[in-house]
């Protein structure tokens, strides 16, 4: 058993809590990188609102919307997988993990900037700047508020162990 463990870490997830709390301290550096990370796209995508808007360019700006929702979800799987030990694998998904773990706020926050960047923007082509850069602003505010979260619960966790 040792050996699947150690083949497959996901597994000893199931076989003890003090393991999983032990996995989750151990990749918290690694997820202080995905933080930046996320940043990081963000950036980029702040950088490419404003030539788009320079430019008149609609496919620039609807690519830069989808990157600032991709920072968000960075961030909002980071989250989850700190806390929950797993990562979703789609929007739906990501909204019931984060109801299950009692964060609707963020859970109806993640849907209205989704709806906003990503259907909105880059799939039907709304061009309204203003709403785009209202929502990356708020994109910017949530990845600092889970990177405290994540600092804190991990050092929470480090405690009882």
């Amino acid at each position: 058993m040792l050996f699947y463990a150690q083949l497959f870490p996901c597994i000893r997830l199931r076989y003890s809590e003090v393991e999983i709390h032990i996995n989750r301290f151990s990749d918290f550096r690694s997820g202080m990188h995905v933080f930046e990370t996320a940043r990081e796209i963000l950036g980029y995508a702040m950088e490419e609102l404003e030539r788009a808007e320079k430019l008149r360019d609609v496919l620039l700006y609807r690519n830069a919307a989808d990157k600032a929702f991709l920072a968000l979800i960075v961030a909002i799987n980071e989250y989850i997988r700190i806390v929950k030990g797993v990562v979703p694998r789609s929007h739906s998904e990501r909204r019931r993990m984060l109801r299950e773990i009692g964060r609707e706020d963020l859970r109806a926050l993640y849907s209205d900037i989704m709806k906003t960047l990503h259907e909105e923007a880059f799939y039907e082509g709304v061009y309204q700047p203003e709403e785009v850069r209202y929502a990356m602003k708020l994109v910017a505010k949530i990845i600092d508020e889970l990177e405290r979260e994540v600092e804190k619960y991990v050092s929470e966790q480090g405690k009882h162990s």
